[in-house]
């Protein structure tokens, strides 16, 4: 993610700026201090490279001294969600703040395709009054700032030696946080699953019926699903806790489904209001609770992006331009294959996903289509179904 703002400096020797992240964790920021005589408004292809700083969530920040001006230092850290800004011996004139966040959403391969940069902009303005500070004779940041200057020089031999060991180029380019794969197998692990989705039409349901079945054939799985009539006794028997005990699970890996029906139960659990089925029913409510408890995980849990796992159906009502997860989403049948090697970690997928050795992905577009008739059929039947309430 690229934020950029532009600052016109008077006669200074320190300047700070706060930038506050909208969403999400980062685990790597670079912050690039550009100047020029012809600033453009939006600090695009214009002006000189001065400064540069890295910093991650849990690090010391890191002065980029080999491509830009040595005279200027650089100081950045995390405060909470803010990130605090330095940078020393600035002169006067126009000034570019270019804030580059590396994004976990932005998974190659998945939801963004085609090897397009994932990218977000966002206009941002930094006050003179409270975020540059004029220079004095006194001024105790001198001191700081020499300080400064041999710590970096101290990280930077470290750093330096730390990419002679291993080195990772990151420039203009999304990075994957997908699981990383192992080697070829002949073993399938047998895995566990706890399928979460609502209560929906008779349509979605027959399609998540054939897509349960697929995780359990292709997966060897054992799969946990609020809507299996096998589990009928012991969901209505337990409640929610028969939810709970599998999300709490580490071995359990979590797959949720993203539809319009499901949108409208997380709304009601994000902003605080309550919803409503047309005929309720007991799991309804063991649903609303899991599914309550898993976005408490996905915010808190480290392990979250290889145990969570985020599909929705190829059709244009599944299709949301702001997804509430941060976890990469993968949309069915298009991604069934990707799908599968990500929750394996495993690439051996190519034969046992051949159509023609498993019929029930043919079942499975068919269902997808029939769902997709459904809906614009009878365009009015969710409002019917459920609705938000105050």
């Amino acid at each position: 993610m690229n934020v950029k703002t532009k600052i016109k400096t008077k006669l200074l020797l320190l300047m700070k700026f706060r930038f506050d992240v909208p969403i999400g964790e980062f685990p790597e920021t670079i912050i690039r201090l550009s100047s020029g005589e012809k600033m453009s408004e939006d600090c695009v292809g214009s002006g000189n490279n001065k400064a540069c700083c890295t910093t991650g969530r849990d690090e010391d920040s890191e002065c980029c001294s080999n491509e830009y001006d040595k005279n200027i230092g650089c100081l950045c850290y995390w405060n909470e969600n803010a990130l605090d800004c330095e940078f020393n011996n600035i002169t006067q004139g126009n000034y570019c703040i270019n804030v580059e966040l590396v994004d976990q959403r932005c998974v190659s391969r998945k939801l963004w395709s085609n090897h397009t940069l994932c990218s977000w902009y966002f206009p941002y303005s930094i006050a003179e009054n409270n975020q540059l500070v004029t220079s004095s004779n006194d001024n105790p940041w001198i001191t700081v700032t020499v300080t400064a200057v041999v710590v970096f020089i101290i990280l930077a031999l470290l750093m330096l030696l730390y990419y002679k060991a291993y080195r990772k180029v990151i420039y203009n380019q999304y990075i994957s946080f997908a699981p990383a794969r192992k080697k070829t197998v002949s073993v399938i692990i047998p895995q566990k699953i706890m399928l979460l989705y609502p209560r929906d039409c008779k349509a979605f349901m027959d399609v998540m019926k054939v897509f349960r079945s697929i995780l359990q054939e292709t997966l060897i799985a054992q799969v946990y699903d609020i809507w299996d009539n096998r589990n009928w006794n012991d969901v209505h028997s337990t409640g929610p806790l028969w939810a709970v005990k599998y999300l709490i699970d580490p071995n359990v890996k979590i797959l949720l489904v993203n539809s319009p029906c499901s949108k409208i139960i997380e709304e009601a659990i994000l902003s605080k209001k309550t919803f409503e089925y047309n005929k309720p029913t007991p799991r309804d409510d063991v649903y609303f609770c899991a599914l309550k408890s898993a976005l408490d995980l996905l915010m808190s849990e480290n392990n979250r992006y290889n145990r969570f796992f985020i599909v929705r159906l190829d059709s244009k009502d599944c299709m949301f331009d702001k997804p509430a997860f941060l976890n990469t989403i993968y949309t069915l049948p298009q991604h069934l294959k990707e799908f599968i090697m990500d929750i394996l970690n495993s690439p051996i997928v190519d034969v046992i996903l051949n159509p023609d050795r498993l019929p029930k992905i043919h079942q499975l577009q068919t269902a997808i289509s029939e769902l997709e008739n459904f809906r614009l059929n009878n365009e009015e039947y969710l409002s019917e179904l459920i609705w938000l309430t105050s």
